[in-house]
């Protein structure tokens, strides 16, 4: 495989980092199908993970130049450009990868439903629950999340918005690394259905923790 990147790339050691960027730049944006199509967004990612490994050992291996294209700065622009790639493959249903599929509403609410409330466990998981589907909560975010990540939304003069605002940077022990969340999402009433009202019931776990 190292043997078919050399022969579709001109890399040799006149090449210099700037050109290799470029290189990977241009593959972020314009690797596609034999059919032209384009590829699902995780495949994509595999792909130009791949090739840049495979960069990165024909450039030590042959010439004995240390490159990283996954860390070094030099290399920011490309893995950006591969990043914007699969954000917009992201936005095409087709193209994203399927891990999980929601459940239904109605055994959505018969979950909801089995936990008591009253109770400081029920309360909690069926807060949990509620939250999960409201902030669209992906793999483990629900298992290390604390009572502490919520908190009153409060406007500029100081009054509250009746909203619930959480992230995770709330927590003094996530204040670094990839998982670091800078963005807040927030928990809005359901004025419909206050059995399901995510504020309600994260005001009440909050009044009780």
């Amino acid at each position: 495989m190292q043997d078919s990147i050399w022969k579709k790339f001109p890399l040799n050691k006149a090449v210099g980092m700037n050109e290799v960027v470029s290189i990977l730049e241009d593959y972020a944006f314009k690797a596609n199908k034999k059919d032209r199509s384009e590829y699902k967004q995780a495949t994509l990612k595999t792909i130009w993970n791949t090739t840049a490994k495979l960069v990165e050992q024909l450039y030590f291996t042959k010439f004995n130049i240390t490159m990283i294209p996954f860390m070094d700065i030099d290399f920011e622009s490309a893995r950006k450009a591969r990043d914007s790639r699969r954000k917009k493959l992201q936005a095409i249903p087709e193209k994203r990868k399927i891990s999980s599929c929601a459940i239904d509403e109605v055994n959505y609410k018969k979950v909801i439903n089995h936990w008591d409330e009253d109770t400081p466990s029920g309360l909690q998981k069926k807060n949990y629950l509620i939250a999960a589907k409201e902030l669209a909560w992906r793999g483990g975010k629900g298992a290390y999340c604390l009572l502490h990540y919520f908190k009153s939304e409060v406007d500029s003069s100081g009054n509250r918005t009746g909203h619930y605002e959480y992230n995770s940077i709330f927590s003094k022990t996530r204040q670094g690394g990839a998982s670091l969340t800078c963005e807040s999402k927030c928990l809005i009433p359901n004025r419909e259905n206050p059995n399901l009202c995510p504020v309600g019931i994260t005001k009440e776990e909050l009044g009780k923790g």
